[in-house]
This record gives C-alpha cells, sequence and structure tokens, in this order.
C-alpha cells in the first residue's frame, strides 16, 4: 500500500491519510426493507480492482 498525498481538483486536502493499492476484492449486497423487515435485492462480487481507505474531513 502506498500512502498519497491527495489534493482535490478545488485545492483542498480533505484526506488526512489515504492508504492507496491496487490489488482489492470484496462482496456488496443491496437490501431493501420490506414489511419492516431486510430484503436481499442482489449481491455482486468484484476482484481485481484499486481501492483506497483513509480518514477524511480533516
Amino acid at each position: 500500500m502506498l500512502l498519497i498525498n491527495y489534493e482535490s481538483p478545488d485545492g483542498f486536502k480533505r484526506h488526512t491519510r489515504l492508504w492507496n493499492c491496487g490489488n482489492g476484492f470484496g462482496t456488496v449486497r443491496l437490501y431493501e426493507k420490506q414489511q419492516g423487515r431486510w430484503q436481499l435485492i442482489d449481491e455482486m462480487e468484484a476482484g481485481s480492482v484499486g481501492c483506497e481507505y483513509g480518514e477524511y474531513g480533516a
């Protein structure tokens, strides 16, 4: 992982510590609330993607 010094196009640095990596993977599950209970609508898997982790709003 790389520690990135990112500046947004408007000139502000909104991330105090932004880590960047190029080998991410994960699962996204989309739910909808029906009659007071959560119902699974869809599930998606992604792999070989770029990923970032950081603290926002410093």
